[in-house]
C-alpha cells in the first residue's frame, strides 16, 4: 500500500496572526513556492499582494511561503483545495504597490495563519492577467 504524503500546519499565538491549532492535510500535488497572491485586505478590496511566510526567528522575520493542492475533508465531502502556508507564525501580506521592507509594525501589512483556497492561486492570477 502506498504511503500518503501529508502536510501539517500549526501556528502558535503570535504578533503576526492568530493561533491555528494543528491541521493535517493529504497532499495531492506538487508544492510550489508562492510570492504573490490576490487577497482581500483593508476595506475588503481584492488586490495583488506580496506574500511571505513569517517565522518566530529574530522576533518575527520572513521565510518561504508555499502553495500545495490538498484534500480538504472539513465538510461532509472531500474537496480539492489549495493550502497556502508559511512559517510557525503563519503568512504575511503587503500590497505590491508598497515598497517598504517586511515589518510586523507596518499598518499596511497584515498576517494570517494560513489560507485554504477553492481555486489554484497561480492559475487564478494568470487568468486575471489575461482578462
Amino acid at each position: 500500500m502506498a504511503t500518503r504524503i501529508m502536510v501539517q500546519v500549526e501556528v502558535e499565538e503570535n504578533p503576526n496572526s492568530g493561533r491555528l491549532p494543528m491541521h493535517v492535510f493529504p497532499v495531492v500535488g506538487r508544492r510550489r513556492p508562492l510570492f504573490q497572491l490576490v487577497v482581500a485586505s483593508q476595506g475588503n478590496v481584492e488586490a495583488l499582494h506580496w506574500v511571505t511566510g513569517w517565522t518566530s526567528r529574530k522576533g518575527g522575520s520572513p521565510c518561504p511561503a508555499y502553495c500545495v493542492p490538498v484534500e480538504d475533508s472539513g465538510s461532509s465531502e472531500t474537496v480539492l483545495s489549495y493550502l497556502v502556508y508559511g512559517g510557525d507564525w503563519g503568512l504575511r501580506f503587503k500590497p505590491v504597490s508598497l515598497s517598504e521592507e517586511w515589518s510586523i509594525e507596518s499598518l499596511q501589512q497584515f498576517g494570517e495563519p494560513c489560507l485554504l483556497l477553492a481555486v489554484d492561486p497561480v492559475t487564478e492570477w494568470l487568468g486575471r492577467q489575461q482578462a
